[in-house]
């Protein structure tokens, strides 16, 4: 399976002096994880350099300190960690993946840094609750006899005889070896 791809890299400058000032008045002594999405990573990795006691984590494919929705690091040996960026989606990547960490946003159009929490329990809620429908929708499935029901009631997974996987081009999205273990399982 080969798909040909051309990626084209965004750069956005941004205020490094500003951000660099930012985060020597707010953290003093800490260990700093400095992460963001690909267009402010020459930001990022030029800011690495400046300040002590910082690092990009990385997890390939990606460019150190880049982060892309599902592909991000679990982080070790920081405490904190400071997000480029103006949205919250690839953050709450990073989040779900390091929950006792303490993360900041900083948006560079705004030039805020924002202390950024998530909420563990209404994800997993969210969750809980999603699948507690799918298992309602497949009981009340008119084409099945009552055994089948009951039996997919019993194990969801049981009758299903096919289902779609959708394969992407970047990161954990396009792995192909966790692709290979799922049709192995």
């Amino acid at each position: 399976m080969n798909v040909k791809v051309l990626y084209v890299f965004v750069d956005i400058k941004i205020d490094i002096e500003h951000l660099f000032n930012t985060i020597k008045v707010n953290f003093k002594e800490e260990k700093i994880a400095i992460l963001g999405t690909i267009q402010f990573n020459y930001s990022i990795n030029k800011l690495k350099k400046l300040l002590e006691n910082t690092k990009t984590p990385q997890i390939k494919p990606l460019s150190p300190g880049e982060v892309l929705g599902c592909t991000s690091p679990i982080i070790k040996d920081s405490k904190v960690v400071i997000s480029i960026g103006d949205g919250r989606f690839h953050l709450e990547s990073v989040m779900i993946n390091n929950p006792t960490l303490d993360f900041y946003k900083y948006c560079p159009f705004s030039r805020k840094l924002t202390r950024e929490y998530y909420d563990f329990m209404r994800m997993k809620k969210i969750r809980e609750n999603e699948i507690q429908k799918v298992k309602c929708d497949i009981k009340s499935i008119n084409c099945c006899n009552d055994s089948i029901k009951d039996s997919i009631n019993n194990n969801i997974t049981s009758n299903i005889k096919s289902f779609g996987l959708i394969l992407g081009t970047i990161g954990k999205q396009g792995n192909k070896r966790i692709l290979e273990n799922i049709r192995r399982s």
